[in-house]
């Protein structure tokens, strides 16, 4: 498990690893002997320091689950109601599906990672004012700002309570909230989740009036969106703004996105987004190079002599939610045999080369946005109209031959949610739907094969209130800062 506060040394051989992209900048320079204090001194420096913070959302808990169920796309599916484990597969991250998970044997290496790129970022933000003022200085301080606060969201949903999870959920411990660079801080969560939530927006919302409208690698490489830039920071404020229950300004911030450029896929150019054949509907991603070494969907399944071999399958009642004439059927799902029985595998992230899935890490997507601005709208009960105008625009680009339904009132809000089920499935987004929304987890009692028979899923059932929502910090971490509270009901065996 790793920890999540970093020592000098540790600081000074991994803060210059840089960001592999698609133009294949992919070195490594050792500053072993680097002082921090005298590295900061050119704008060739803070560039490098801001690909090292992108690097590491290459780490374990985000795009790298090291085939064990613990990656940011994996886990939170995991454990909701998209997937059944295959008991005859290597049952890794056995312990995610079964909720069985305790301090000494986490469900996901996030935490450590996630406060790992923040201090990253914040090495960027102390030493920013290095720079003279300008615009390459706005936009470096703006996406570090981006990165910190996303990160601490990531931390916020999976360890704290979500402001609309509950009654009191607003009132419940926060998380720690590191604003600065200091490897041997010992820093205490914040009081509320609410105080959490004001700083990750407080965050954002600078980040967004200061960063630039575009960032791109380099002049030929416009649209990879491998940084952020105001369009995907106004992108995540709809996600955020969602998550806290600011219907307005998630709606607000969702269309501010889109008239800045967020352009929904095709469905002629859906499938291509999963094997990275065009970047259509990606507006943040992690650039992962065979160099990397990090597969994402290896936690799904592979593929060996010409067979898929699957940890997790889609679960027969949710497969059938996908009609016919849905583009996402197809991109996401291959129904095969393998060792004489036929699965539902989850191929959503296969891409056939030597069976090398060495696939970008898609962080936000525009099909998102619109589910954000389609749900905000229908939540303020007052714009059915324009909910279900963003909720048709996604609709036309996933169903041959689309005609509205014309939803209204609940109708519409169920159909806002059936659509985010369906196309973020095994993005990491349905276990915190759930969670915000303050809903149960409810499997469908279907086995493993692909006619829905065999082996179920343990538990079938997790209450609203269960305490497991909240997800155990290591005992590493805890060991290393006291002043790190456990979430309630956790031991360490």
């Amino acid at each position: 498990m790793k920890i999540n506060f970093i020592n000098k040394s540790f600081f000074a051989i991994m803060i210059f690893s840089v960001i592999s992209c698609e133009d294949k900048m992919d070195e490594y320079i050792p500053y072993d002997q680097e002082i921090f204090e005298n590295f900061y001194k050119s704008p060739a420096d803070f560039e490098q320091a801001k690909n090292a913070m992108y690097s590491a959302f290459r780490g374990n808990g985000y795009f790298s689950g090291g085939g064990s169920g613990d990656g940011l796309i994996s886990t939170p599916d995991i454990m909701s109601d998209n997937l059944v484990l295959n008991t005859e597969g290597r049952q890794s991250g056995r312990v995610n599906a079964e909720f069985t998970f305790n301090s000494n044997n986490v469900p996901n290496g996030m935490y450590g990672t996630a406060y790992r790129i923040i201090s990253r970022a914040n090495s960027i933000i102390d030493r920013i004012n290095v720079l003279p003022d300008g615009d390459f200085k706005n936009n470096i301080l703006g996406q570090a700002l981006a990165v910190r606060a996303i990160c601490h969201f990531d931390v916020a949903r999976a360890y704290a309570k979500i402001p609309t999870q509950s009654a009191n959920a607003n009132q419940s411990l926060g998380i720690a909230y590191v604003k600065t660079f200091n490897p041997q801080q010992l820093p205490t969560r914040l009081a509320t989740v609410e105080e959490t939530y004001n700083e990750i927006i407080n965050d954002l919302e600078l980040a967004s009036q200061i960063i630039a409208v575009e960032n791109t690698v380099d002049a030929t490489q416009a649209g990879t969106n491998v940084f952020l830039d105001r369009v995907s920071v106004k992108a995540l404020l709809s996600r955020v703004y969602l998550y806290n229950g600011n219907y307005a300004l998630a709606a607000q911030r969702a269309q501010e996105a889109i008239d800045l450029g967020a352009t929904l896929g095709t469905r002629a150019q859906f499938p291509g987004i999963w094997n990275d054949s065009n970047n259509s509907d990606i507006l943040f991603k992690i650039a992962i190079t065979v160099q990397d070494d990090v597969q994402i969907g290896v936690d799904y399944f592979q593929f060996l002599s010409g067979a898929f071999f699957s940890e997790y399958v889609c679960d027969f009642d949710f497969y059938n939610l996908y009609l016919n004439n849905d583009v996402r059927k197809s991109a996401y799902f291959t129904v095969a045999q393998s060792n004489g029985s036929e699965y539902i595998h989850i191929t959503k992230y296969y891409r056939d080369l030597t069976n090398q899935r060495f696939l970008d890490g898609k962080y936000i997507r525009t099909s998102e946005v619109y589910l954000n601005l389609a749900e905000a709208k229908a939540r303020l009960g007052n714009d059915d109209t324009g909910a279900l105008a963003a909720l048709n625009a996604l609709r036309a680009q996933r169903y041959t031959g689309f005609v509205s339904g014309n939803e209204t009132g609940s109708a519409l809000l169920n159909q806002i949610l059936l659509q985010r089920r369906l196309e973020l499935a095994f993005e990491g987004d349905r276990f915190f739907t759930l969670k915000r929304l303050g809903l149960p987890l409810q499997r469908s009692g279907k086995g493993h094969l692909s006619d829905g028979t065999g082996n179920i899923s343990v538990p079938q059932t997790l209450s609203a209130d269960d305490h497991r929502w909240q997800w155990p910090i290591d005992q590493t971490t805890l060991n290393i800062n006291p002043n790190i509270q456990q979430n309630p009901n956790y031991s360490a065996n």
